[in-house]
């Protein structure tokens, strides 16, 4: 995952919904 996804999902929450399966993993991170 990299770490500009984790900050664009900080920023925007509704791009969570655009990334999909990924971003989930990515906020298991976070």
């Amino acid at each position: 995952i990299e770490p500009t996804t984790v900050v664009d999902i900080m920023a925007e929450p509704p791009q969570i919904l655009r990334h999909g399966k990924g971003d989930v993993e990515a906020l298991k991170v976070i």
